[in-house]
Order: structure tokens, then sequence, then C-alpha cells
């Protein structure tokens, strides 16, 4: 049984003493209709994004993030620079989604298309997922490569059609 200490950000779990980290999530959720547009002055980098139960919105993310979740959209785009480690895009319908990420997977989602880039294999598909549209990434910026680069990914992996 493991017990927290929440003041001073300590857990102890079979005698022994973990320092956690501080609470990096950011939460983006039930935008209805709207624009969002998260970079370096609104969001801290390495911080894991949730994006959850958003409707008819497009969500920009011009920041290297840890992990970024997105859960429960409806009608969205996103759009994320660079993700460090997962990408999750689950039961979802109808988003379009363009990521740079070590990995990407997707489960239970309907009519979504997934522009990608992972340097560690093809997006991982499970679940009831049903017309989904898999494509290379398909954006680019000057200040990317260095986001990419940031995040730990390879950019010199161009294979796309050998993985899919």
């Amino acid at each position: 049984m493991a017990v927290v200490d929440h003041e001073q950000g300590k857990s102890q779990a079979s005698g022994r003493i973990y320092e956690q980290k501080a609470s990096r999530i950011e939460y983006i959720s039930y935008l209805n209709k709207c624009v969002t547009v998260k970079d370096t002055d609104n969001i801290k980098e390495g911080v894991v994004v949730r994006i959850m139960n958003c409707e008819d919105s497009y969500i920009f993310i011009n920041q290297k993030v840890d992990c970024l979740e997105i859960n429960g959209c409806i009608n969205c785009t996103v759009f994320c620079a660079a993700v460090s480690r997962v990408c999750s895009l689950m039961k979802c319908e109808n988003v379009n989604l363009t990521v740079a990420a070590g990995l990407v997977q997707i489960g239970n989602c309907v009519d979504s298309t997934v522009n990608s880039y992972s340097h560690l294999g093809p997006p991982v598909v499970f679940g009831d997922t049903r017309s989904l549209t898999l494509a290379p990434h398909n954006a680019s910026y000057p200040a990317m490569k260095d986001l990419m680069h940031k995040a730990g990914l390879n950019t010199m992996v161009n294979d796309f059609a050998q993985r899919v």
C-alpha cells in the first residue's frame, strides 16, 4: 500500500520514499466551437496534455509535450508540434489529428484522420476503430524541427509507406 504526503510531494511504498514530480498535467476539456492555441507563452514544456470531450473545436499545441491524450472528442482538429512519448487518440469521432510523436496509438475511433510522424514505428490501432485514414505527417514551419529535437524525436526516419 502506498502512502502519499501531498504537502511534501513524497510517497512511501514498502518502506521506501520516492520523490514525485509536481503535477504537470494540462487539461483542455469541454470546448465547444472554439479555437485554442497553446504555445510557449501559455503552456510549459514537457507537460502531459489531456484533451477531453471537446466538440467542433480547433486545438493547436505549438510546444513540446511529454504525452498527449485525446479522449471523447467529436468533430475536432488537433495539431501538436512534438510529443516526447505517446500520443493516444481514444473514443473519438471525426477527429483530424496531426502529430509528431514517439508512438501513436488509436483506439475505438470512428471516421478520423491521423497524419502522424513516429520514429518508433507505425501507429498502433486497436479496439473498434472504423473508417480510419492514416497518412504521413503534413505540417511544417521553421520552429518545428527544433521542437522535435527537444522532444527527442529522430527526424531522419522517413519510411511511412513501408511501415503502414
